[in-house]
């Protein structure tokens, strides 16, 4: 019974995975303000993360298995991401863009987190 329940669970983690996916993609476009293609990348990583973070709360294991289907999706590693948030801090005004972007979009998804489309 322990295994069928654990199944269940990660089914429940990858649709709601999903969903913040979904989400997501509809607020892409209120947060473009002319940011690069690798740029656009890194917010969309921090983002689905940072959903994940907030729909796992204190289950590692569930946040484990999030990440590892971020990472997935957009062909990344947490070295990536590091390096990523490294390389930006040396440009005050990239690095000010990029969290702009971010903040915008994730304030997006609190205040409409099923039908934001701007």
């Amino acid at each position: 019974m322990v295994v069928r329940r654990s199944s269940y669970i990660s089914i429940a983690v990858l649709i709601i995975s999903i969903i913040g996916i979904a989400a997501i993609l509809l607020t892409r476009s209120a947060g473009r303000k002319g940011l690069s293609a690798e740029d656009d990348r890194f917010a969309d990583v921090f983002i689905e993360m940072a959903l994940a973070r907030e729909m796992a709360g204190n289950d590692l294991d569930s946040l484990d298995i999030l990440y590892s289907g971020i990472f997935e999706r957009y062909d990344v590693d947490s070295i990536w991401l590091y390096d990523y948030i490294s390389t930006i801090s040396y440009d005050a005004e990239r690095h000010k863009q990029i969290w702009d972007v971010i903040i915008e979009r994730l304030d997006s998804l609190k205040r409409n987190p099923e039908t934001d489309s701007s």
